[in-house]
């Protein structure tokens, strides 16, 4: 796994596959023989694709998998645990249904007090059945939003999670399109 993220961060710094010379640098080795073995082991894994005596990644590899530390307390302190693990591609983790699926980047401070805020993205997916208290992004009276699905006599509004803000009651219409599936924030 060592040889396959040292050509992955070179295929991030540079967009291409390094050439069999360049990569017997990069493994610090002299045989490009070796190189070739480990190219064609790469292959095998589907993590590269030979066409036309070009090398080139495969969804797979562009997808890379992380290390996933399966253990670590958020108590007390305990000792060191083993930071070993399978390893996590974080496509296929955030997203199941990738024809069902987007990436929305969330704009203004309605839903802070649900810990989603200004410049996190979300990942939504259609779902063909809503409820009550999911978070959605839903079209009222034609104008998209982010928001908490209520219900009241009968008819479902939106729920600001932020005090600022009034809860939402189409003056016309109201159609949920999407449902969030995740928050993801950079730190």
């Amino acid at each position: 796994m060592e040889n396959l993220e040292k050509i992955y961060h070179y295929w991030l710094e540079n967009n291409y596959i390094p050439s069999y010379s360049k990569m017997c640098e990069i493994f610090w080795v002299k045989s490009k023989s070796w190189v070739f073995k480990i190219v064609n082991e790469l292959v095998e894994e589907w993590y590269l694709e030979k066409k036309w005596n070009i090398i080139i990644p495969t969804e797979i590899f562009t997808k890379f998998w992380f290390p996933v530390v399966w253990e670590i307390r958020a108590g007390f302190p305990s000792p060191a645990e083993q930071f070993e693990g399978d390893r996590l591609n974080l496509d296929s983790y955030l997203v199941d249904n990738p024809n069902d699926t987007i990436l929305v980047n969330v704009k203004w401070d309605s839903m802070e007090d649900f810990w989603i805020y200004q410049g996190d993205i979300v990942v939504v997916r259609r779902w063909q059945v809503t409820k009550e208290w999911d978070i959605v992004i839903a079209e009222v009276d034609w104008e998209f939003t982010l928001k908490k699905l209520a219900k009241k006599n009968g008819e479902f509004y939106l729920l600001a999670w932020n005090v600022k803000y009034p809860p939402i009651e189409a003056k016309e219409e109201l159609s949920v399109h999407w449902k969030v599936a995740w928050v993801v924030r950079k730190y």
